[in-house]
């Protein structure tokens, strides 16, 4: 199918690989039975589908045939194949293993930083109280790649949906916690946790991130009195400016090969739409190779949301939030006006957000509203 680059995309319950352009595809999935849902929490990307840390194998989920309220929880089959559709393989069929006793769902998926391993968290409503909503209790379990052989890592500290957010090189599991409280939850996206082989688990009292290859974890904090006094970058203080409102932090894009991420600010509604007066959507260029870690903010591309960095760090996939016309505006979070894919070095040397959108290739076509989903483009393969 030649070098690409290349695009994993969700439509109708399949997935499909294919070129920013659109003018070279293929299905990697048939079944239309892929469970891709979004995660919990104010979180951008998909559940129930994770890319390798290489981009050269997809990890997805599916229903099985029968009727969903037959299955034991939100999907049953986890498979696993390359990026060209070869290798195909089932790991696990969670009706032939009892992994935790009575009633439960299984939630998102999260790839180990060397590719071994994949984690993905279930929920059991056995021990919940007596509340109408019922609040799960959640457990993190791995699957090996090659052997898939299945094994129990924690359970969550407290009643509430789970999310993994990274998987360190050194076995550091990271994972957000939207508590069936409200008074309990830090953000929108919950607490942020950390579990660590034979010291168990810790709550860092911020909102964190971890890079493509589970080397570095950002932690920022959360509210002005969450208890975290500065950005930490593996516990080394980061210089950032008073601008950055972490709480407003939508997504973090890791490099794949250098110490580098890009931030959006950006608080999901339109301007116009909101009650009171919002911040505009801000982007920042973080670098952490100094012995200084600093974030800094990209002048001229306030509204640009970075995604995600392809496997060589030559293209991006990243959207835009402040283009849209007045009269097309609508009030759905997370609405944004363009889908984009520019080359690295566009978004590195374009001054304004008019000038890299002009350069860049346009994946919504035809040009729509787009929520939350983003129109299904999962990330880049290789």
């Amino acid at each position: 199918m030649g070098g690409g680059p290349w695009l994993l995309q969700v439509r109708k319950q399949d997935l499909w690989v294919r070129t920013p352009a659109g003018d070279s595809e293929y299905a990697l999935t048939r079944t239309g039975r892929v469970v891709a849902t979004r995660p919990y929490g104010n979180g951008l990307g998909w559940s129930g589908v994770a890319i390798s840390p290489d981009g050269r194998q997809v990890a997805y989920v599916e229903r099985p045939e029968a009727q969903e309220h037959e299955s034991p929880g939100r999907w049953a089959l986890l498979w696993v194949v390359n990026s060209d559709g070869s290798g195909r393989r089932m790991l696990l069929d969670l009706r032939e293993h009892a992994l935790t006793p009575g009633p439960f769902r299984a939630g998102p998926i999260l790839w180990s930083s060397d590719g071994a391993r994949i984690a993905f968290s279930l929920e059991s409503f056995a021990r919940t109280g007596p509340e109408s909503r019922p609040c799960p209790l959640a457990e993190v379990h791995t699957v090996e790649v090659g052997s898939g052989k299945v094994e129990r890592l924690f359970e969550s500290p407290t009643h509430g949906m789970l999310t993994p957010r990274g998987w360190s090189a050194q076995g550091i599991v990271s994972f957000s916690l939207l508590s069936c409280e409200a008074t309990a939850e830090v953000g929108k996206d919950g607490r942020f946790f950390e579990f660590e082989p034979g010291r168990g688990i810790r709550d860092t009292h911020a909102r964190g991130a971890v890079s493509s290859d589970g080397v570095h974890t950002l932690l920022l904090p959360s509210t002005p009195d969450a208890g975290v006094p500065s950005a930490l970058l593996d516990g080394r203080k980061v210089d950032a400016p008073s601008e950055v409102d972490t709480r407003l932090l939508r997504h973090v894009a890791w490099m794949q090969h250098q110490p580098v991420a890009y931030l959006t600010t950006y608080s999901g509604q339109p301007r116009s739409c909101a009650f009171d007066r919002v911040p505009a959507p801000a982007l920042f260029q973080a670098n952490f190779d100094a012995s200084r870690p600093g974030i800094e903010p990209r002048t001229g591309l306030g509204g640009l949301m970075v995604l995600a960095f392809s496997p060589d760090d030559a293209h991006v996939l990243a959207a835009t939030v402040l283009l849209r016309s007045q009269a097309s505006e609508v009030c759905w979070p997370d609405t944004f006006d363009s889908l984009l894919v520019m080359e690295r070095v566009q978004l590195e040397n374009s001054p304004t957000l008019t000038a890299l959108s002009a350069s860049s290739i346009r994946l919504d076509v035809p040009a729509s509203q787009m929520g939350p989903e983003l129109q299904g483009f999962v990330g880049w393969v290789r």
